[in-house]
């Protein structure tokens, strides 16, 4: 089996049902282990809250771009 189909198989359950038993022995597990959400995944959104980019400006030690919202530093005079 190539390794296309392997990952077309981890993919697509409904494609890896399509598979022959014989097919289906041959697709090793999925080292991503088997992903079940605990959560409903409609329900989850991106994006940080201003407190968490307030906390990530403030420990931030990079301040030379704006990776987390922090002000870069400027050259001391």
């Amino acid at each position: 089996m190539s390794k296309l189909n392997i990952v077309r198989a981890w993919k697509d359950p409904a494609y890896y049902a399509s598979l022959s038993p014989e097919e289906q022995a041959l697709v090793p597990a999925n080292p991503a282990g088997d992903f079940t959400a605990s959560v409903d995944m409609e329900q989850v959104v991106g994006g940080r809250s201003g407190s968490v980019s307030a906390r990530l400006a403030a420990s931030c030690t990079n301040k030379t771009s704006t990776c987390c919202n922090c002000k870069p530093k400027t050259a001391e005079r």
